[in-house]
């Protein structure tokens, strides 16, 4: 929904980045440096790089707003209407312009502009973005009121086009989100999500809208653990499924409700159904996986282990279901307390799978299998041995993917217990500088206050990491557990 802004807001930060461009050697190494952040889209990282676009951003801002101001209506009616689109893109991408650069209020009075009295498209765009960065500032009181917002655009304007595939996910989505963080809004916002997923698929019930809404719709169930209502909902998709893989995807879905409480039987019924008649490969394999969690409940760990080495070899050239389907091995293992071989496999995933989220857990997995067994020796062998693998990862990454923010979250408190507190802290910066103004970027903060308060005594190195995570998110969860560890260092 937001590529085209994505796309200019690039574009826009090139062309300030080379108006910093100076004879001055230093100024120009810094916007080199923000050039190529800006090229891969890490906008974040590229303003840190260079402070001088935080002031084009501004200048940009401003530029945006006075040629909004300029498209004022007339009277002439052909003229007006341009005048609204060229007014509508002006605030948007003023409001864009000023997130980019960290000035959420002035952004959110822009985006507010742009959303009242803008065409359709443009107030819709507004919508989505007032409530996107009030969920990355944990504002999630807000953050639902302007998602409410954001649907009404659609589902009070006959003429609207059905919301694409990220809208529709959101409902869904954001569930998991409000039950995490305001629980006692959870309810309210469940009725809700089904009175959108079902006006969805009643206001366009040609198009594939529907038919993802009538899917999504259980996860709200799931949401608010309401499993018999989630397994209805499956059930109904299924009956009304418009394409086999559709309908084998779905049954997947209720055979994990359905093993979740208990029904394990009833659920490896299911998944068995799957393996057999489901077109697709991906979806075979799939079943297959989540039928193994299954056989280990009913069956026992070493018919479950069989299963899996099975599966892991049939799928070797589908390295999502190979990896999980070993990392499940080496968990039986460990559970019915054949350490050694759990060590090998664990061995073998990081090896084989370096760089899925398996092969990067792996090598932590084993410090920790070392650390249990009381082998202290051994411990530590793997310790070093999982930095430089994390290392290793690290170079292989953008650093923004969340196999690299785990492998440099891993990396970092295992520095930490190798006794290099220093270098650990540098990770998590680099974590802030990859991940800032999201939670990953947050937490990062959060646990360098930790490190140096706990690892180097470093009382006032804390203080300034909280204090970036007050000024960051202001009124947040983070920023109240920020606020704790201020108040625990006087």
């Amino acid at each position: 929904m937001i590529g085209f802004l994505g796309r200019w807001v690039v574009v826009s930060l090139l062309l300030l980045i080379t108006g910093c461009q100076t004879a001055d050697y230093r100024t120009r190494f810094q916007a080199e440096k923000a050039r190529y952040w800006a090229e891969r889209g890490d906008l974040k990282f590229a303003l840190e790089s260079n402070p001088q676009i935080r002031d084009g951003l501004h200048a940009s801002a401003a530029r945006h707003v006075g040629v909004a101001e300029k498209s004022r209506p007339t009277g002439i009616e052909a003229i007006d209407a341009e005048l609204a689109e060229i007014r509508g893109q002006s605030l948007l991408r003023a409001g864009v312009a000023l997130l980019q650069a960290g000035e959420y209020d002035a952004a959110e009075r822009q985006l507010a502009t742009a959303q009242a009295e803008s065409p359709p498209l443009y107030a819709r765009e507004a919508a989505y973005l007032r409530a996107r960065w009030r969920i990355d500032q944990e504002q999630y009181e807000d953050a639902i009121a302007r998602y409410q917002e954001l649907f009404a655009l659609f589902l009070d304007n006959p003429e609207a086009s059905a919301p694409s595939e990220t809208l529709l996910s959101l409902p869904a989505n954001i569930a998991f989100v409000v039950k995490e963080h305001v629980p006692t809004r959870l309810q309210d916002w469940v009725t809700w999500g089904r009175e959108v997923y079902e006006r969805i698929w009643e206001q366009w019930p040609q198009e594939n809208a529907a038919q993802r809404a009538r899917f999504l719709i259980h996860r709200l169930a799931v949401a608010n653990g309401e499993w018999a209502v989630a397994i209805a909902d499956l059930e109904a998709f299924e009956a009304g499924a418009e394409s086999i893989n559709d309908l084998y995807r779905a049954r997947i879905n209720r055979a994990e409700v359905m093993a979740f409480t208990d029904q394990i039987e009833e659920a490896l019924t299911l998944y068995r159904d799957c393996t057999a008649k489901a077109p697709l490969r991906e979806l075979r394999g799939l079943a297959r996986l989540r039928a193994c969690d299954a056989i280990a409940r009913l069956d026992g760990v070493d018919v479950a282990i069989d299963s899996l080495v099975v599966l892991s070899r049939d799928f070797a050239d589908m390295t999502a279901i190979a990896a999980a389907a070993e990392a499940r091995q080496a968990r039986l293992m460990v559970q019915r307390g054949d350490w050694n071989q759990a060590i090998r496999q664990y061995r073998r995933i990081q090896t084989r799978y370096p760089n899925s989220d398996e092969g990067v857990d792996a090598p932590l997995s084993l410090v920790e299998l070392y650390a249990a067994r009381g082998d202290s020796v051994r411990a530590r062998t793997a310790m070093q041995q999982a930095v430089t693998i994390y290392r290793h990862v690290l170079a292989a990454q953008p650093g923004d993917v969340p196999v690299a923010v785990d492998a440099r979250n891993y990396l970092a408190d295992l520095l930490v217990r190798v006794g290099e507190p220093h270098r650990a802290l540098i990770e998590l910066e680099q974590i802030h500088h990859f991940r800032g103004g999201s939670l990953d970027g947050t937490e990062a903060l959060l646990k360098a206050a930790r490190v140096a308060q706990e690892n180097l005594g470093d009382k006032e190195l804390s203080r300034r990491y909280l204090g970036r995570v007050l000024q960051e998110v202001p009124g947040s969860r983070l920023a109240r557990l920020a606020q704790e560890q201020l108040d625990g260092l006087d």
